[in-house]
């Protein structure tokens, strides 16, 4: 494996996946063993992973803040 290709491909699809998603729609259908190619995969992967933590993060805390609510209101 290349490092540098891989390491420029994960950093770009971490960027593009945020940026222009629409951009990486070609690399879910092919089926190449380049390393920029996997790279471009598993930084736009990393960056999914990232998002739905944040979402999840979010949810757990507007969740709390609705029961922190309906314990103040019912004083």
């Amino acid at each position: 494996m290349e490092k540098d290709k891989y390491v420029l491909g994960f950093n770009h699809g971490y960027i593009l996946l945020d940026k222009k998603p629409e951009l990486l729609g070609f690399i879910s259908e092919t089926n190449s063993k380049n390393d920029y190619i996997q790279g471009l995969k598993d930084g736009s992967f990393q960056f999914y992973k990232e998002a739905h933590k944040e979402i999840i993060k979010k949810a757990e805390i507007k969740k709390a803040v609705k029961h922190y609510d309906e314990e103040i209101k019912k004083k």
